[in-house]
This record gives structure tokens, C-alpha cells and sequence, in this order.
């Protein structure tokens, strides 16, 4: 849990509010929150919620959602696989790869409920994307779903 919160912290300092990692944060937690082919409110706040704490707030709540909406028309248009590749593409570190790969987990387990199949393969999708191992893309998980509890 410290790990997570740590790693947090110190890659917000670093992240610029209008750079490539911010919308690959975004792009990585909307893919996640389409698993389903639906974007509910709920995901919607969820993944507002978890990049303004990347930032500390010094990212607009409307900067926010318009990199959002602009995440969503991305997906309509271009489909998920395509924002995968652009997720990867804005997450240039290891570090802001394996923060997008954790927003993603907490958008993910957010609902309470992990839908076997859908969510799970397509967070595998994600990881391999990023390059990262399918065992630190496991333990990232296990650390985001004791964070929640």
C-alpha cells in the first residue's frame, strides 16, 4: 500500500499537467473503463478522481474531463487497440508505465467487481502494451486492490 502511494507521489512531481504521460494516464483508465463497451457515470468520477490525485489538484477537474471525452471520442473512433498503442506511446517510463497500468487496476476494481474475462483480459492487453511483465502487472494489481480495501 506505502508502495503504491510512494510511487504515486513521486511521479506526480514529475509529470507535467499538459504533457504525454497525462494523457497517457487518461487513455490507459478509459480503455479499462470501456471493457464492458459502456462507460458508466461512476467509471466516469472514478478515473476523474484517480488522475487529479496523480496530481495533487493542479490539473483542472475541466482539463480532466476534456481529456476524457477526448480519450472517448479516440476510442469510438479509433478503437481500443489503437489507444493501447497510444497509451504505451505517452507512457515513455517504466515508472508512468506502470502508474497508467495502476490507474487502470483502480478503475478496473472500483466497482467492486472484477467481470472475469472482459476486464481481466484487457487489462493483460494493456500490460503487454506497456511492456510490462505479466508478474509486476499482477503484483500492481494485488497492490491496487489492497489500497482500496
Amino acid at each position: 500500500m506505502f508502495k503504491v502511494r510512494r510511487r504515486r507521489r513521486e511521479a506526480a512531481r514529475r509529470l507535467s499537467a499538459e504533457g504525454r504521460a497525462l494523457a497517457g494516464l487518461v487513455d490507459a483508465s478509459m480503455v479499462m473503463a470501456c471493457a464492458d463497451g459502456e462507460l458508466a457515470d461512476e467509471e466516469f468520477e472514478v478515473i476523474a478522481q484517480v488522475i487529479d490525485g496523480f496530481f495533487d489538484g493542479h490539473v483542472t477537474r475541466a482539463d480532466i474531463e476534456a481529456l476524457m471525452q477526448d480519450s472517448l471520442d479516440a476510442i469510438e473512433r479509433e478503437g481500443i487497440p489503437a489507444r493501447l498503442t497510444a497509451a504505451a506511446e505517452h507512457l515513455e517510463s517504466v515508472e508512468l508505465r506502470e502508474l497508467g497500468l495502476a490507474a487502470a487496476a483502480t478503475v478496473m476494481l472500483s466497482d467492486g467487481e472484477l467481470v472475469e474475462g472482459e476486464e481481466d483480459e484487457l487489462y493483460d492487453q494493456l500490460a503487454q502494451a506497456l511492456e510490462i511483465p505479466r508478474r509486476r502487472a499482477s503484483e500492481i494489481l494485488t497492490e491496487v486492490d489492497a489500497s482500496l480495501e
